[in-house]
């Protein structure tokens, strides 16, 4: 891929994020400034379809990023971060109000994440095999996520979570894992991605922390809160040793 493909193929999957929309060159020219012709940029598109980055739902439609642009689009920002320093500062704030009502730990994290990521949170105990989720009003309110059996097959990954949580922690560690559509070893649901790491609680157990969205999820937002998330409750640990 050329630094120009990568800088279209970029702004491309950042506005199709934000807009749910198929993104056409002219959207990009107007949005991003990019100093290339339409032409140009057309040009580059239908390579970047080529090479199988790109999607064209429409024939006379703009073009959404594929499985593949998506992993390219995490591989490239995740030394980039997208949460406001207000948005950390309250994730903090609010996870050491609730360590002091410890058996609301689990259940005021996940709707802590949901609200903050406007996805699907979970979090939970792994020892007590004691997980929570907040946020399915959300998810389902995203356009690719409507069909019954998406929703069935989220809820049955969450519902058998404790069961699967030896094969579950066998994937993951302290630094956040990104699992994108087909990436996703938990579930038979392709068009959401799955942001999943583990924790050190301020009892000495271990804690697993999770979003779930669309592919077309906030990524470097989403991310963050987790990093937050799980090193606030790190340093509430390191105190008491």
């Amino acid at each position: 891929m050329t630094e120009r493909q990568e800088k279209i193929l970029i702004a491309l999957t950042k506005e199709y994020i934000n807009s749910a929309e198929p993104i056409s060159s002219e959207k990009l020219i107007e949005r991003y400034k990019l100093p290339y012709s339409s032409a140009t940029i057309r040009a580059e598109l239908a390579e970047l379809e080529e090479q199988g980055f790109l999607a064209q739902p429409h024939t006379s439609a703009g073009r959404i990023p594929t499985e593949t642009a998506y992993r390219h689009y995490v591989d490239k920002i995740m030394p980039n971060r997208g949460l406001s320093r207000h948005d950390a500062l309250v994730l903090k704030s609010e996870i050491l109000n609730l360590t002091t009502k410890y058996n609301r730990l689990a259940r005021g994290t996940a709707k802590l994440l949901a609200d903050l990521s406007q996805n699907l949170a979970f979090a939970g105990m792994i020892e007590r095999d004691e997980f929570h989720e907040a946020g399915f009003p959300e998810l389902f309110k995203e356009p690719e996520i409507t069909e019954t059996e998406y929703m069935l097959d989220i809820t049955k990954a969450l519902e058998t979570l404790d069961d699967r949580i030896d094969e579950i922690i066998a994937y993951i560690n302290e630094e956040p894992q990104v699992f994108i559509g087909r990436e996703n070893p938990y579930m038979s649901t392709k068009k959401i991605s799955l942001l999943i790491t583990t924790c050190d609680l301020p009892s000495g157990e271990k804690g697993l922390l999770g979003i779930i969205g669309p592919m077309r999820m906030k990524y470097e937002r989403n991310i963050q809160l987790l990093e937050i998330a799980a090193n606030t409750f790190k340093n509430i640990g390191s105190q008491y040793e």
